[in-house]
């Protein structure tokens, strides 16, 4: 997962699609896990490129491994989020919360999923 300082998470998968909504379903996996609404995902699949192994499309399958893997991958983007946003407070990462696609610290302005990762350079990869 990448997030970009526009807001939008890329997703890159080992599974690919063959017509069976995969993009959809790993987008609202992704959105759920992250509560971030479906249009800030873009899904990536089938590519050696971003991932080093994939499984192919495997009906249902795929489902199950992928969705496992972004739920997985989110709690790893939610760490870093909270640690960058952490930097950016002066505080501990455990102190940040995540609502709603914003970072926010007790007594302190919020900032967005995407101003955190402006902050951090352009992007938070996990």
């Amino acid at each position: 997962m990448t997030l970009a300082s526009d807001g939008v998470v890329t997703v890159g998968m080992g599974s690919s699609a063959l017509g069976q909504g995969l993009e959809t379903v790993f987008a609202q996996i992704a959105g759920d896990a992250l509560s971030l609404p479906f249009d800030r995902f873009r899904i990536l699949h089938g590519s050696t490129t971003l991932v080093e192994e994939g499984f192919g499309t495997y009906h249902s399958r795929a489902v199950v491994m992928g969705g496992s893997a972004i739920l997985l991958a989110a709690k790893k983007l939610q760490q870093a989020i909270r640690e960058a946003a952490g930097i950016e407070f002066g505080c501990d990462a455990d102190a940040v919360s995540l609502v709603d696609g914003r970072a926010l610290t007790p007594n302190r302005p919020s900032l967005s999923f995407g101003e955190i990762a402006a902050k951090a350079g352009g992007t938070i990869v996990v």
